[in-house]
């Protein structure tokens, strides 16, 4: 496959730990809140969230969230941004930092403003990752480095956490992967790649 731009910066688009800060997808306000990883579930690829934001938390329960709506709570390294890249970005600030809610969206213009500092236009997507733009689908406009955090990339999780040894490269490379399941959905086959994956979320 034609290597495309991938939001890839050295040091954060690495996989989220335990204990970690991260963004996780919640379907009732259909956004990215802030949350701490708890634990990940092997068998589910689900990772174990508590959300910041008490008003999300039902009687205090931890929400299990796909590892593909989990992103790291940092901002990305500005020489890693370029027209393209998929991220998760703050539209609107928050009255508090723990109810900030992240929405997944494409950078389509890289600019300066007044100021000489760079800031970037970011095309709306559904936040689910469905790929259908939400309703009143709209630019961005002026976004800082600062309102920008990786989105959920699987294939980052794996490169990073099986083959830290390509340093220097801050760009991913896209692959087409199939994975063979039996009737019951169970992957099946050579599982080494997957195992050294949720080793590496439990150290």
């Amino acid at each position: 496959s034609p290597t495309r731009c991938s939001l890839s910066p050295a040091g954060s688009a690495r996989h989220p730990k335990i204990n970690e800060n991260v963004l996780g997808y919640h379907p009732s306000v259909d956004a990215f809140c802030r949350a701490r990883v708890a634990d990940f579930d092997p068998d589910g690829s689900l990772y174990v969230l508590a959300y910041r934001d008490p008003r999300l938390a039902t009687r205090g329960q931890l929400a299990r969230v796909s590892h593909n709506l989990v992103a790291l709570d940092t901002p990305p390294a500005a020489e890693a941004l370029c027209v393209g890249c998929s991220v998760l970005f703050a539209a609107e600030a928050a009255a508090a930092a723990a109810e900030q809610r992240y929405t997944r969206g494409r950078i389509v213009a890289v600019g300066e403003d007044g100021d000489g500092q760079t800031v970037f236009s970011v095309a709306r997507e559904a936040a689910d990752g469905s790929g259908a733009p939400p309703e009143g689908h709209t630019v961005c406009t002026g976004v800082h480095l600062f309102q920008l955090r990786p989105a959920p990339n699987v294939l980052d999780v794996i490169f990073h956490s099986t083959a830290e040894t390509t340093s220097g490269c801050d760009r991913t490379v896209s692959y087409d992967i199939f994975l063979a399941c039996d009737d019951q959905g169970q992957s099946s086959g050579d599982n080494t790649l997957y195992q050294a994956l949720i080793d590496a979320i439990k150290k």
